[in-house]
């Protein structure tokens, strides 16, 4: 994504939940917020962990694999996985402990989209799926 390449924070807003833009906003802007840290910044991380920028920039060949998941009598979700082709068998991104080692090792990122009641794809949660379980 070049809005993380580029620090567009504006253009990350765009594809955040509408009811989360405001508070994301001010916390993309804090260099010592954990949103911040998570998106841009690894060595203010409090795990240590790559930032979402660590990850796609560090991409030889940056690939997005959009999976769409359906689960009887709820809406289907979009999940987009951003990661690096030279080194992810994409074959095997349907495998969800193959996605937990890749998660764990920092060579992947998620964003998972819920189809609305428009049928348009809003984010289901923060950025790059903060403060959820993960793939895991």
């Amino acid at each position: 994504m070049a809005a993380v390449l580029k620090h567009d924070i504006e253009t990350l807003l765009v594809h955040d939940r509408p009811d989360l833009r405001d508070g994301d906003r001010v916390s993309l802007q804090d260099t010592k917020d954990e949103l911040y840290c998570e998106v841009f910044d690894r060595t203010c991380h409090p795990l240590g962990r790559a930032s979402v920028y660590d990850i796609l920039s560090g991409a030889k060949r940056l690939e997005i694999e959009v999976q769409v998941l359906r689960a009887k009598g709820f809406p289907p979700y979009g999940l987009m996985l951003f990661f690096d082709g030279t080194k992810i068998l994409k074959a095997k991104l349907r495998s969800a402990s193959y996605l937990c080692q890749l998660e764990r090792r920092d060579q992947i990122v998620s964003w998972t989209f819920a189809l609305d009641e428009k049928g348009g794809w809003i984010s289901a949660h923060p950025p790059f799926d903060l403060e959820t379980d993960g793939l895991c």
